[in-house]
């Protein structure tokens, strides 16, 4: 009885008077989507027992109003499994879809759909199921030994949403035509066409709702600390294994038949810790609640002024558009919410010959490159030959130096934020690119690769000024900075995924560039990548004293005469430059930066500039072989470069984790 009292008393007048106008403002857009849909505003009871003559009473009885249904249900779903994350990792950025569980889900059903139809048959739930599942493992399995640090489980759920994500691509671009439809749902449509959806996700919610109160006092123990948890008789793995099972049930339902929402799962409970709702069981009861008023308001938005010249907008796409400013508004208005990371060489052993794996590498690098250049596949077989030289040159060449960027970077970036699962991709300057080239392609400015190139330049830069300006505030602090490059993917994605939606033909060009393409390369841009290149390395290989300073944390910079903000900012905008020259040549996919330091680190190369030396070996390596493999061994299909360095390097870079937490043990 005192549960409602102290709640009231916890949540402020202006809460209250946001939250019931956002109520307000909600059932007007009900009223307004209601009223389109059924202009003669016929008696209410025709939403329940329509008039089968009545084409538009048919509308609000099978179409209408079980889509309200859906995304109430959807919301709350997902609002529950993000509550039950962050409680349990302690994370109040853990959702779903920032720890990979959606695009799981998503791999797996696209998998299933081409090739094992035979699985649809009993439950797309169950399929969509087995793909989260198996992002969450994955992930308990790479952060159990670093105590679930908090910017170490994020890291590495995004390095899952990533793969996912690449493998989903391949998929698409070799089954084009079939999938589009696939992709499109995916991008999260409540669209129904009768209650047989609501019906099916009515049970695992209701399941997953009673399992969460059923586990409220072991959730609410295991929120303060492991060894608190433990010392009151809690199993506290066992228990963070069942909260990550009803978390991952309940999202594979909403996955399985609406697609993929973003940000609902992390934008409720974050609202109500803004709010000062701090005990878990009251959050429990009200994160479904708002997350539900979230997604039906942005569904509201989406039934009224969401249709694009005849094609209506996927919902989670907008969802994308509206959750990525409040997830920067949440950042900026917390403090630093991780504890500090520790330096971290992630390998036991040093090479005492490090100079020797460069020159090794590079040899392989050499036959790569000229087995690139001379053996192809044509329709009689293997060829060896230079009779495609003029054509695979600046592919090679191209692929060289942006591998050889994104490794270097790699490195920069892991030891700037002091954490081997750091990424430039999740700077937001690939995203930046990729709305650049959207632009240029959809609204038809982009005539040639050239202005396609540049507009993609343009917004690559200018998403890496937004996250500068907005990371300047926290004094470019590794969490933050990353984060909000978080944010500004996801919103980015959004972007991109409504341009898909129009229906627009040359959608199938932007799809292309988006997985990564260097099909287009001619020589002169093969060579201005290499100027860019030889430039951006030579400055890296110059600051590597700033570099290690960086890493080994603020007294060192100090004491090396450097001012903090400045070095950090200088790193950033080198990783930022780096990545961006990439981007522009081989697009916005790969894995390159995140497996080239950790293959030197495994090496044993630890100092700063041989593994940046052997960082861009290998990533240079690496693009040039993702890049012969996929227009060579796929024949007659061509998979670009970077889709098959992330298809093949991420399993790859799985392996080399587990063996570096064995080595922790």
């Amino acid at each position: 009885m005192q549960a409602c009292p102290n709640l009231i008393q916890s949540v402020s007048v202006k809460t209250i008077i946001s939250f019931f106008g956002l109520i307000l403002f909600t059932f007007g857009l009900c009223y307004l989507s209601f009223a389109r849909t059924l202009p003669s505003l016929s008696p209410i009871q025709s939403m329940w027992s329509p008039d089968t003559a009545q084409i538009p009473q048919l509308l609000i009885h099978y179409s209408w109003l079980p889509r309200q249904f859906v995304a109430l249900m959807a919301g709350a779903g997902l609002a529950l499994a993000g509550v039950i994350l962050q409680q349990v990792l302690r994370n109040p950025l853990a959702a779903p879809s920032t720890l990979g569980f959606s695009s799981g889900a998503m791999m797996a059903l696209t998998l299933a759909t081409i090739h094992a139809p035979w699985m649809l048959s009993f439950g797309r739930e169950w399929v969509a199921m087995a793909g989260a599942l198996g992002t969450g493992l994955i992930i308990l399995a790479l952060t159990k030994k670093r105590g679930f640090s908090p910017l170490t489980v994020i890291l590495v759920g995004m390095f899952m949403t990533l793969y996912c994500s690449a493998v989903t691509a391949v998929l698409n671009v070799m089954d084009q035509k079939e999938l589009w439809s696939v992709f499109l749902w995916g991008g999260g449509s409540l669209v129904q066409h009768d209650w047989q959806t609501f019906k099916q996700m009515s049970l695992p919610f209701l399941l997953s709702v009673v399992a969460a109160i059923v586990f409220v006092r072991p959730l609410s123990l295991i929120g303060l600390s492991d060894e608190t948890a433990g010392s009151a008789g809690l199993n506290v793995n066992r228990t963070r294994m069942i909260a990550f099972l009803i978390a991952i049930f309940v999202t594979a339902s909403i996955v399985s038949h609406v697609g993929v929402i973003t940000f609902i799962g992390l934008a409720a409970p974050a609202l109500l810790r803004i709010a000062g709702i701090h005990r878990f069981g009251q959050r429990l009861i009200l994160a479904p609640i708002v997350g539900a008023l979230l997604l039906w308001f942005v569904d509201l938005v989406v039934q009224n002024f969401g249709t694009f010249s005849g094609y209506a907008a996927p919902t989670g796409a907008v969802t994308g558009l509206f959750g990525a400013p409040i997830m920067i508004w949440l950042l900026l208005r917390t403090k630093s919410m991780f504890q500090p990371s520790v330096v971290d060489h992630g390998y036991v052993f040093r090479t005492q010959k490090p100079m020797l794996v460069a020159w090794v590498f590079f040899a392989i690098l050499v036959l790569l490159v000229v087995i690139g250049l001379f053996l192809g596949k044509s329709q009689t077989g293997w060829v060896w030959g230079a009779q495609a030289l003029e054509w695979r040159s600046p592919r090679v060449i191209a692929a060289w130096m942006a591998g050889a960027l994104l490794g270097a970077s790699g490195v920069i970036m892991q030891r700037m934020l002091r954490n081997p699962m750091a990424s430039p991709e999740l700077l937001g300057v690939n995203a930046g690119a990729s709305i650049g080239m959207a632009i240029a392609i959809l609204s038809g400015l982009g005539v040639s690769i050239v202005i396609q190139l540049g507009f993609a330049a343009v917004g690559a830069f200018g998403a890496m000024m937004f996250v500068i300006t907005i990371s300047r505030r926290s004094n470019y602090s590794p969490e933050k900075v990353i984060l909000v490059g978080v944010a500004l993917t996801s919103f980015v994605e959004g972007i991109t995924l409504l341009m898909s939606a129009s229906g627009d033909s040359r959608t199938l060009l932007l799809m292309s560039w988006l997985t990564g393409s260097t099909f287009r390369i001619d020589m002169t841009l093969a060579l201005l990548s290499s100027g860019a290149a030889i430039v951006l390395l030579g400055a890296a290989f110059a600051c590597t004293r700033m570099q290690q300073a960086v890493e080994l944390g603020p007294a060192f910079i100090r004491n090396a005469g450097l001012n903090e903000s400045k070095a950090r900012l200088i790193l950033l905008l080198l990783v930022a430059g780096m990545s961006a020259t990439a981007t522009i040549v081989v697009g916005p996919l790969s894995f390159v930066s995140l497996m080239a330091p950790h293959i030197a680190r495994m090496l044993g190369v630890i100092r700063v500039h041989h593994q940046l030396l052997v960082s861009a070996l290998i990533g240079g390596l690496l693009l040039v072989f993702g890049d012969w493999a996929g227009r060579t061994l796929f024949y007659p299909w061509q998979v670009t470069a970077p889709l098959f360095t992330c298809l093949v390097g991420g399993p790859m870079l799985i392996w080399f984790l587990m063996r570096r937490e064995q080595h922790a043990r």
